[in-house]
This record gives structure tokens, C-alpha cells and sequence, in this order.
């Protein structure tokens, strides 16, 4: 844990790699070989100018650029052209490195530096959300699944309009943002809109909060409970006098319907009148034919 900020969140190294994890003994002029000028580390991702002969890390150069305007920042050749330096390259594969992950007591070689930072047990963990700065060890798995629980900076959705919101910032949206909240005047309940307009009962909410307060001595001043009381009867008005005009408007419904069961009833004996005199117009017509034909029957009998 000592030498965290050599890696960032992928556990790749930053820049060059610290001295101090260095186990093999080197020379003067293979220290200077082999150490990068900007961060003065040992190099790594070596990256040589072909005009000047200096390595530099593929960070720091990148980060050189940026203010060199593709230059050497030693011999200032614009544009950089690199080289393979096979030499320099053996030499560093030989260095045997210390992790810097403790307690870890792995010692890779210079090739394997890299894949032993990604496997290593004791690798630190950051968390992933956005702004917070927990780190930890890989080995500690308890501790980062606690964490990643209840962690401020993690995303959830609003309850109320399911937008993705840092619990951190909970709060702060649910007051000034979240446009489909709604708080009871009464019970001061935040819930949804459709469900505050449809589903909320204000009468009853009132008369739950009197009663729950009342009976937890919660109110113990009687101007709050007579506060409460005069809410309640507030509402119960403007209940009633819905109430009125609802039932007025039933009366003159029921009339409507009244009338048009009466007409239903007319029309519908018309109909039974109407069947029985076609029933009995077919009775007689069945007669007649009867009649006609039996009659056929006698004159062709007194033929013969």
C-alpha cells in the first residue's frame, strides 16, 4: 500500500517505476542508462530519440509533447523520431523488481513486472464510482463488497422519476430537480404524482396523523391538536360540499334513468306484441295451405 500512486485505476504504472523496488545492484552508468530524465525513475515503456540517444517513459513523453509540440525535450529534434534500442532493452529484462504491494513478497523480473501488477493479490482496489477516493487491497474482499453498498458516490434511480442520481446528490434533486414528486400538505409524505392525486386519501391521512400523535403523547400542547382539528374540518367541507353536488347530480341521472327503464319496458312489450301476431299470422297461413291442398286432393279423387 505503500507506493499506490505509482499504478492508476487499471493498475497500470503511471510513469516510471520507483528505485527503491530495485533489488538488482547496478552501476553508476547503468543507472544513468536506464533512468528516464523527465521523471527520473526507471524507465518504462522505454521510448529512445534517435538524435540524442536519451529513453524516456511512453507517459512522460506523451505528456512532453503536449507542451514541446512533438519535440525532444532533451535535444529539442522536432518532429521525435524513435529507435529500437535491443541493448537496453536485454539490460532491463535482467532487473528483478520488488512489488510494491504490501505485504506481498513477489519478486518479478523486469518483463513480468507489468502482468504480476494485475494478478497480485494484494493489488489496490479503487472504488469505481465517480469522486470517491476509497482505495484498498484486492485481498480484503469483505471490506470492498461493504463498500461498494454503501458507498456515497454510487447511482441509483429516483423512486419518484427514475432518473440515475449519485446517492450523494439524492437530497439536493429531490428538492430543486425531480419534477414528479409531490408532498402531502398534511402528512408531509413525498410520494408520486399520479399516486398523491389518485390513491392519497387527505381525510383519512389527517385524521391517521391526529390519532398516531395523540396516541404516542406527541402532541402535547393542545393548540396543535386543535390546529389538526380545524385541518380536518377544513377538508371534511370541502368533501361535503363535493359530496352535495354529486348527489344532486345522481338525482337527475336517476330521473334519466327512470324514464328511459320505462321506455325499455314499452319497447319491449311492443316487441312480445309484435312477435305473437307474426306467430299467429304464420299459424294461419300453415292453415290455409293445409286447406288448399287437402281440397286439391278431393278433386283429383272425384277426376278418378
Amino acid at each position: 500500500m505503500e507506493n499506490y500512486p505509482i499504478v492508476n485505476h487499471q493498475n497500470q504504472l503511471i510513469n516510471g517505476i520507483p528505485f527503491k523496488l530495485v533489488l538488482t545492484k547496478l552501476d553508476h552508468i547503468t543507472l544513468e542508462a536506464i533512468t528516464c530524465p523527465i521523471c527520473q525513475k526507471l524507465v518504462w515503456e522505454m521510448i529512445d530519440c534517435s538524435q540524442c540517444g536519451y529513453i524516456f517513459c511512453r507517459n512522460c513523453i506523451n505528456e512532453s509533447f503536449n507542451k514541446t509540440a512533438n519535440a525532444c525535450p532533451m535535444c529539442r529534434q522536432s518532429p521525435f523520431q524513435k529507435t529500437k534500442c535491443m541493448t537496453i532493452k536485454k539490460m532491463l529484462n535482467n532487473i528483478q523488481l520488488r512489488c510494491p504491494n504490501y505485504p506481498c513478497k513477489e519478486t518479478p523480473f523486469y518483463s513480468d513486472f507489468a502482468m504480476h501488477l494485475k494478478k497480485c493479490k494484494f493489488r489496490p482496489y479503487y472504488c469505481i464510482n465517480e469522486g470517491c477516493n476509497y482505495i484498498n487491497t484486492m485481498n480484503n474482499q469483505n471490506d470492498i463488497i461493504s463498500h461498494s453498498k454503501q458507498c456515497p458516490y454510487r447511482k441509483i434511480n429516483c423512486y419518484f422519476c427514475g432518473n440515475i442520481i449519485r446517492v450523494i446528490d439524492i437530497q439536493d434533486h429531490e428538492k430543486n430537480a425531480c419534477k414528479e414528486i409531490e408532498v402531502c400538505q398534511f402528512c408531509f409524505l413525498k410520494m408520486r404524482k399520479y399516486d398523491y392525486q389518485n390513491n392519497h386519501d387527505k381525510l383519512t391521512c389527517l385524521q391517521y396523523l391526529m390519532n398516531y400523535c395523540i396516541m404516542n403523547s406527541e402532541i402535547k400542547n393542545q393548540n396543535i391538536a386543535s390546529s389538526l382539528k380545524n385541518r380536518i374540518d377544513k377538508v371534511k367541507n370541502t368533501f361535503f360540499s363535493q359530496i352535495g353536488k354529486l348527489q344532486e347530480d345522481n338525482k337527475i341521472l336517476y330521473e334519466k334513468y327512470r324514464a328511459l327503464f320505462s321506455e325499455n319496458q314499452k319497447l319491449r312489450q311492443d316487441i312480445i306484441n309484435c312477435e305473437n301476431n307474426y306467430r299467429n299470422l304464420e299459424k294461419k297461413s300453415m292453415l290455409k295451405k293445409k286447406r288448399k291442398r287437402a281440397n286439391t286432393n278431393k278433386e283429383q279423387f272425384s277426376n278418378y
